[in-house]
């Protein structure tokens, strides 16, 4: 080996295990090989000349070194690190993850998310490919910037250890203290109302046949490398659906309501089969249904089908194929055929059914009531239970909770209006403040969004006490029996548990009915579905967000969760630990300044979603 080379890598070693002491003071860190004496240091304007000279950043003179800074915890806020494959001493390895969690920071695997790419040397070019594709924006940086950020107490420039020069960025800061901590979300995260970036000029022969494709960065250095690198990819990508931004007040043309009818029932029919690899179709049709919704002028011809598939990223495929019959037929053949399956149409009467899932729906289709007929709908359902009644076996076929929703199996079915919604809500309201004058009331659902009806009613109680809330519920529950207003109960708890006390919520769930004197004028009381919830007040942030759906809109925020390194769920957050394919959740993220759904939507740098722009 020549000296230049032998020299690198004693630089390259010395770093290292300057880099451990650093971050260990106090561990003791094997000794350098020895090396031949070096030479008298320059003074400081030939040292950076021969700095500059040989490409490597000027070494900081070996005399006195300064005192250790007690290191700040929260330095490396909005940073999300990832350690490059094979570029980074193993030694480094097992220290770095620890250090950087304990200040804020989070290491993590290679996702857009990813902010900073340790890495001791230059990538090779597969290595550099990978990099740029992925994560652009991201800057690659020396194990050194940690070990001096955590010796200084605060967050050093990046641009002082980059490993090549066209790593030029400005690096992202990290939070006020004091303020809602902002977790670094993707570049290519989308501005609602933000004007489109101008297109690129390019020479790429895809571009000038209008395929979209973005042009290719330089690889090497030069001019058009530093720039490239600086600037943020502009590629365009697929909307979030929990960044939906103003919603059009135009009326849902008619075709388009047949449309989503249509998506709705080949989503229903496709549940009810109980085929584990139908779900992936099943969460197809249910989101075009979704999307449908957000279109304000109607489909009528294919041009429009295939405008409307284009708009929502789906360009070929079943359901354009039934969105092309609907409108040159009037109807999908396809879904006509499933629905003059008899078993199909047994099926969907049995999963309607409260409490009957997908196994209890093909336990059904086999079942045979006591004259060894199959059972085909549910005419036959209701004699085959009260035979099982009148033979002392009431929950033979089904059990107390299967039997309530097929006892009141068409009023429960009926959609309960807005009025009537907002007068169940206020009768459990005005009992909850007679037993606890400071409790406070929220409905949720596709109530607190807007609609004009709904399937059931969600109301969520809290209060400052805890203790005291979880005492309200089951008093509520009984004081609430004895009116006559709950009918049946279906499940929940009515009495404290540990596990109340440490998950910090409660459930109840019910059939109730509103008195005749407290019914809107001109609407006859049914039976109707009601849940009573109750929550620690600092977890009522994230219940809301959860539970006011809908769900597309939740999907969405859960996986850009995701890709920050977090779970997102009715509790809060929880560190993402594992692989993309195998992730379970971690210790839970402390988020005391989160007070209102605002917060949330900050702190994952999303923009603010009013409850009645969520139903997409």
């Amino acid at each position: 080996m020549d000296s230049d080379g032998e020299e690198d890598s004693a630089c390259a070693g010395e770093g290292v295990r300057g880099a451990l002491r650093l971050l260990f003071p106090d561990h003791q860190v094997a000794p350098a090989r020895p090396q031949p004496a070096p030479a008298p240091a320059p003074a400081p304007v030939v040292q950076r000349a021969a700095a500059a000279a040989s490409g490597r950043r000027p070494q900081s003179a070996p005399t006195v070194a300064p005192a250790p800074t007690p290191p700040v915890a929260g330095i490396f806020s909005g940073c999300t690190v990832h350690l490059g494959v094979n570029k980074v001493n193993p030694a480094l390895v097992k220290i770095l993850p620890e250090k950087l969690a304990k200040r804020g920071g989070i290491v993590t695997e290679l996702s857009r998310a990813v902010t900073h790419i340790l890495t001791e040397s230059p990538p090779n070019d597969k290595q550099r490919d990978a990099w740029r594709k992925e994560v652009p924006h991201a800057l690659w940086v020396k194990p050194q910037w940690v070990a001096e950020s955590v010796q200084l107490g605060q967050l050093q420039p990046a641009e002082n250890y980059l490993v090549a020069p066209a790593q030029a960025q400005p690096v992202a800061q990290a939070a006020p203290a004091c303020a809602v901590a902002v977790l670094e979300p993707p570049k290519w995260k989308r501005k609602v109302n933000a004007p489109a970036p101008p297109p690129r000029q390019t020479q790429s022969s895809d571009e000038e046949e209008g395929k979209g494709r973005a042009a290719k960065r330089p690889l090497d250095g030069g001019a058009g490398a530093a720039e490239a690198q600086a600037e943020p990819a502009r590629q365009e990508r697929r909307p979030l659906a929990c960044q939906p931004g103003p919603r059009s007040t135009v009326k849902l043309p008619n075709c388009n309501i047949r449309m989503r009818t249509m998506f709705q029932q080949l989503a229903k029919v496709c549940e009810v089969q109980t085929r584990s690899s139908d779900q992936y179709r099943v969460n197809t049709y249910e989101k075009f249904a979704d999307q449908l919704a957000g279109l304000d002028w109607e489909i009528r011809t294919t041009e429009d089908v295939w405008r409307a598939a284009e708009q929502m990223q789906k360009k070929q495929g079943s359901c354009t194929d039934a969105m092309i019959s609907l409108v040159n037929d009037g109807f999908c053949e396809k879904l006509q055929e499933q629905l003059r399956d008899p078993k199909i149409i047994a099926a969907l009467a049995f999963s309607d059914i409260w409490g009957v899932g997908e196994k209890k729906v093909a336990d059904l289709m086999n079942r045979r009531d006591r004259q060894g007929q199959l059972l085909t709908g549910l005419q036959q359902l209701r004699a085959c239970v009260a035979a099982d009644v009148a033979a002392g076996t009431p929950h033979r076929t089904l059990n107390a909770q299967q039997s309530i929703g097929l006892r009141y199996y068409e009023e429960l079915k009926e959609k309960i209006p807005r009025v009537e919604a907002t007068a169940l809500f206020q009768m459990v309201l005005d009992e909850a403040r007679l037993l606890a004058p400071g409790v406070e009331a929220q409905p949720v659902g596709s109530y607190r969004r807007g609609l004009q009806s709904c399937s059931d009613l969600d109301v969520f109680l809290t209060l400052h006490n805890f203790e005291e809330l979880l005492d309200l519920l089951p008093r509520l529950v009984e004081r609430l029996k004895d009116m006559g207003f709950i009918t049946a109960s279906l499940a929940g708890g009515t009495e404290r548990s540990p596990a109340a006390m440490q998950e910090g919520c409660m459930t109840w769930m019910g059939v109730v009915k509103l008195p005749a004197d407290r019914a809107p004028p001109g609407t006859a009381p049914l039976h109707r579905r009601l849940d009573l919830k109750v929550f620690r007040k600092d977890l009522m942030p994230w219940a809301l967000l959860y539970f006011t759906g809908s769900g597309h809109f939740n999907r969405s925020m859960r996986h850009y969760a995701s890709k920050l390194g977090f779970s997102l769920s009715d509790k809060g957050l929880a560190h993402a630990l594992g692989r993309r394919d195998k992730r379970i959740k971690g210790d839970r993220k402390e988020t005391p300044h989160v007070t209102s759904e605002a917060d949330v939507f900050k702190m994952l740098g999303l923009d603010d979603v009013a409850p009645k722009d969520r139903s997409v």
